[in-house]
């Protein structure tokens, strides 16, 4: 195998290394993390602050309203029990009786519409608490593929691996620092020739030059600096 040729077979096994490495990083994070199932459990728990809030306010207007009634049942007793004989005091028993039943019927208002939502959010908590567990068994029932993902996956890149070794070692270190300085700077050391002209770059490359990347020699384009290869 020609150095240019060993090279460029070199990148084609380093880019398959990085692009299933990125791929095996995103079965790992799916895995670990899974936004639809951290997504159900948000919505679950913000209902349930919601739902806890909600209860509190019913539960505190329910209070008001029974302290609210043990008023009004001792003002009417003091009324009637005959022993207020002034016609002031009398009457002014009367206004607070009426003020108390105005702000009885705000409070059974209050109590009622704190019942609605109460109930309303129960009713949102019970079917987001079935799509949690619908995304929880999803979840469960993908963990066993998503381990064999990973599985084959490592397995690939250790392959690979175990075939740019021995590749990487038959370079000269002169062109192997060219490659990797290359690769690291560019993103890509080696392209491709196609018609005389660089598959990166798409500038014509001079024939003498031509005539030695079909050689044994290394050869970069005089544009984008890449070592060339130029294919059988």
């Amino acid at each position: 195998m020609a150095l240019a040729e060993t090279v460029f077979r070199l990148e084609q096994l380093d880019s398959d290394v990085e692009a299933r490495e990125t791929a095996l990083r995103e079965l790992r994070r799916r895995a670990q993390r899974n936004p639809g199932l951290e997504t159900a459990r948000s919505v679950l728990d913000r209902l349930a602050e919601k739902e806890s809030a909600a209860a509190h306010e019913n539960r505190s207007a329910e209070a008001d309203l029974a302290d609210l009634e043990a008023r009004i049942k001792k003002t009417r007793e003091r009324m009637y029990s005959g022993k207020v004989v002034d016609p002031r005091e009398l009457s002014s028993l009367e206004k607070e009786l009426q003020h108390w039943a105005t702000r009885r019927d705000e409070l059974e208002e209050q109590c009622l519409q704190a019942m609605d939502e109460l109930d309303s959010l129960r009713e949102e908590m019970a079917r987001a608490k079935t799509r949690l567990e619908a995304v929880e068994r999803e979840a469960e029932a993908a963990r066993p593929r998503l381990a064999q993902l990973e599985q084959e996956a490592a397995n690939e890149i250790a392959r690979l691996r175990s075939e740019r070794q021995p590749l990487l070692e038959s370079i000269d270190p002169r062109t192997r620092n060219l490659y990797e300085s290359t690769r690291k700077s560019m993103g890509h050391a080696v392209s491709q020739v196609s018609g005389g002209v660089c598959a990166w770059c798409h500038v014509s490359i001079p024939a003498k030059d031509l005539q030695h990347a079909r050689g044994n020699e290394i050869v970069t384009c005089p544009h984008c600096r890449r070592i060339l290869y130029v294919g059988p």
